[in-house]
């Protein structure tokens, strides 16, 4: 009787652990998602993997170095607000993931209209390793129609907190960099 109780308290604990641990990231996607709803772009920074920022910054990084350069430099370098290559590595990888989305939200006001009036409903998490998946439903209010997306964001503990990887829309935006300058 004795070792079953142990065995009922440790499997108590192993699923109390869990539960912690998913609202863990159920808070960070929270938090990026209402840095989004209101498009706080230093938040929208501080809540990404410095992994997930490393990668974009070297996609654009390599462009601006490769055998397009001239072409990247003019396209590209405007997004982060910089005049020139040497303004643009005095950013660090944060910064220029910050000054993206600030041209974004210039350049595209409809959009933080759209997002403040959004709607955000985490249907599951899922972990694996040190990595978390959150399915969402992000619903939107487009020309008086509701609009809704299914989206898998992927989080990776870093320092003890859960940060988000690149969304897929930043996957594929990458790619695109890569295929267009490379």
């Amino acid at each position: 009787m004795k070792n079953i109780s142990i065995l009922i308290a440790g499997l108590f604990f192993i699923l109390s652990a869990h539960a912690t641990e998913m609202s863990d990231v159920e808070i960070a996607i929270g938090k990026y998602y209402e840095s989004v709803k209101v498009y706080d772009t230093v938040s929208m920074s501080n809540l990404m993997h410095p992994q997930a920022l490393k990668k974009f910054r070297t996609t654009i990084t390599n462009a601006l170095m490769g055998n397009k350069k001239e072409l990247a430099k003019r396209e590209l370098l405007p997004l982060f607000s910089v005049k020139n290559l040497s303004q643009y590595n005095m950013l660090t990888d944060k910064a220029a993931y910050k000054r993206l989305n600030d041209v974004i939200a210039k350049a595209q006001p409809k959009i933080l209209t759209l997002m403040k009036s959004s709607q955000f409903e985490i249907v599951n998490v899922a972990h694996k390793n040190d990595l978390a998946y959150v399915s969402y439903t992000l619903t939107m209010n487009i020309k008086g129609r509701s609009a809704s997306k299914d989206i898998v964001q992927r989080l990776k503990l870093y320092d003890g907190n859960w940060l988000l990887l690149l969304p897929p829309d930043g996957e594929a935006a990458i790619a695109g960099i890569k295929a267009r300058f490379e």
